[in-house]
């Protein structure tokens, strides 16, 4: 396809009227003669000129220009430069469409818009997909949340802590720069956030842990109400735009990562998308790619990696990577430029860890995919915890391991899919030494006698018991090689709650816990293990065994307490992993 070369303006603070009055403002790439042609739409609470989040993430604007396309780069509501109060996820839709409508009919556009956006980023384009305006024409999500409860500020009913403290600091800065506070008030507000955001490892120990913005309180008051609904009720079901995305009319290119800790988002809009798509409602088209990525790996030096593992150029994410793919998405829908790419037409393009190669499917998980069971193993009845096997068939005997949760002492985040790359490096990293506690059950097969290629869901249903209120469960899938390294290939967490009651004697709760999905290679030879530990801090926040409300309530004593896992007979506790059909 020609690129012709135009010469580009830029024209800051280009105001956006919304529906009840308020101005939000944008910048506007556009060819300087004039021409009308498609617009692309970019909403940001991260600041419209921050070079790197604008340029590096998924498109450049030069590039988009000299596609032909005019781009709009807006701050969101209550953000930089825009009017009006900034709400977290509730005020995007009605925004999203508006923007999209307002550009629509503006000079430099021919009434084709469309919208793109990573991170939260994505969050501002998903709801704008499920406002369906009548101009969007097509949509691409990056690295990004949709039910924001789970698998975004919640997952498995444990908060995202150092994750979802961290960036609320973060954004509070701009908001202290509006007036809300004066004087002293101010410069104690800062020093707070300055606080949280030099230390999240030490804020994540503050209790009660919806006080610690203290005196920045004023500025987000979004904090509290998100803690003050630790359940996905009214507050995040008003939110949900899955099944909306599924019913509009604008094809979705729907971008993930493996490591990525928004990538249940993902699979959530995909099967929302396939189930409409089986019951014969209309959908929209949808292109899924899933790469090996974690969430930082767009804006580092290493755009195809994932912590320690690194897979090649053929997996570069980011704009450079990924920047003409999604061009070419808008292109063939607001174009209709017949352009042979990746990401032109429906289906899914994943990537398979350790083939280090992309595959395609009609489908996710693809329909040749079985499903492999593994069995928990540990020491006999009423022993302490051991080294446990993963194993085939269920064992007929009944074994209970246990191991003590010390609050105080919590199981550290090393690796996996977390979002505060300010802790340590997500993606895959060694969980040797995570192994070596005596708070953390293992339960490992032998070497395998052929590799098996995980392509699938990972789910654990496990029996479990507990002397306090209420308990986490904290897994870990992991890859143990011959020389010992032990690299996670997939986790999940639970939050159970137990009756006020004691539970009759011998009695467990079944619990399911969803590690989420990969396309993963375990060699022959090497083993397959399951951690179970009862925190993974600071990622989550620490069960304090009250029932999860430490983070509400002051006062609360967090003893030490005791949890279980029971496995064989009629407690056959075990995981279930889907495969590549041999």
């Amino acid at each position: 396809m020609k690129n012709d070369r135009h010469d580009i303006i830029i024209e800051r603070n280009v105001d956006c009227p919304m529906r009840d009055g308020t101005i939000l403002r944008g910048d506007l790439y556009r060819r300087a003669d004039g021409a009308p042609g498609p617009a692309l739409v970019h909403r940001t609470p991260y600041g419209k000129m921050h070079p790197t989040y604008v340029t590096s993430l998924m498109i450049h604007p030069f590039d988009a220009v000299e596609r032909g396309y005019a781009l709009y780069v807006q701050d969101v509501r209550g953000r930089f430069t825009s009017d009006g109060e900034w709400t977290p996820f509730h005020c995007e839709k009605d925004d999203g469409y508006d923007t999209i409508e307002w550009a629509a009919m503006q000079s430099w556009c021919n009434g084709k818009v469309g919208i793109y956006g990573s991170s939260y980023m994505g969050v501002t384009a998903g709801q704008a997909l499920a406002a369906r305006p009548p101009h969007l024409g097509a949509a691409a999500l990056y690295l990004t949340g949709t039910n924001y409860y789970d698998g975004f500020v919640y997952s498995g009913g444990a908060f995202e802590l150092v994750f979802m403290m961290r960036w609320f600091a973060a954004q509070a800065l701009d908001t202290l720069k509006r007036g809300v506070l004066q004087g002293e008030a101010l410069d104690a507000a800062r020093d707070r956030l300055m606080w949280i955001i030099d230390n999240p490892a030490e804020a994540s120990k503050f209790r009660p842990l919806i006080d610690v913005f203290g005196p920045a309180d004023p500025l987000l008051p979004h904090w509290k109400a998100i803690l003050s609904h630790p359940d996905y009720d009214d507050f995040w079901k008003s939110v949900n735009p899955n099944d909306a995305i599924a019913q509009s009319r604008a094809p979705v290119l729907n971008i993930a990562g493996w490591y990525d800790g928004f990538l249940k988002g993902h699979l959530d809009v995909h099967a929302a998308i396939a189930g409409a798509r089986r019951s014969g409602k209309p959908s929209p088209v949808e292109h899924f790619m899933i790469g090996p990525w974690d969430h930082e790996s767009y804006i580092s030096l290493r755009p195809s990696s994932a912590g320690d593992a690194f897979f090649g150029s053929v997996a570069l994410g980011g704009q450079p990577g990924l920047g003409q793919t999604i061009l070419g998405w808008f292109d063939r829908w607001l174009k209709g430029d017949e352009i042979p790419d990746a990401a032109r037409d429906s289906g899914v393009r994943y990537f398979v860890m350790g083939a280090n190669e992309w595959r395609k499917s009609a489908d996710w998980p693809p329909s040749s995919s079985i499903q492999r069971t593994y069995f928990l193993s540990g020491g006999p009845a009423n022993s302490s915890a051991g080294q446990g096997l993963l194993q085939t068939p269920s064992p007929g005997a009944v074994t209970v391991d246990r191991f003590i949760h010390d609050p105080a002492n919590p199981v550290q985040t090393v690796g996996g899919r977390h979002l505060g790359y300010w802790h340590g490096h997500a993606g895959v990293l060694n969980q040797s030494v995570v192994e070596t506690r005596h708070d953390v059950l293992v339960y490992t097969t032998p070497p395998l006698d052929e590799p098996i290629t995980i392509t699938g869901s990972v789910e654990a249903e496990l029996f479990v018991r507990c002397t306090a209120k209420s308990a986490d469960f904290a897994l870990k899938l992991v890859d143990v090689r011959p020389d010992g390294y032990c690299a996670n290939i997939v986790d999940g967490i639970r939050r159970v709650r137990w009756d006020e009651a004691p539970d009759a004697e011998g009695q467990a709760k079944r619990v399911t816990v969803e590690l989420w999905d990969t396309a993963y290679v375990v060699p022959a030879g090497n083993r397959l293990r399951l951690e179970i530990a009862g925190s993974n801090s600071p990622r989550f926040d620490i069960n304090d065994g009250h029932g999860g409300d430490w983070n509400l309530t002051s006062g609360l004593p967090a003893a030490a307490f005791e949890q279980q896992v029971l496995g064989g007979g009629a407690w056959a506790s075990k995981i279930s992993i889907q495969t590549a059909a041999d």
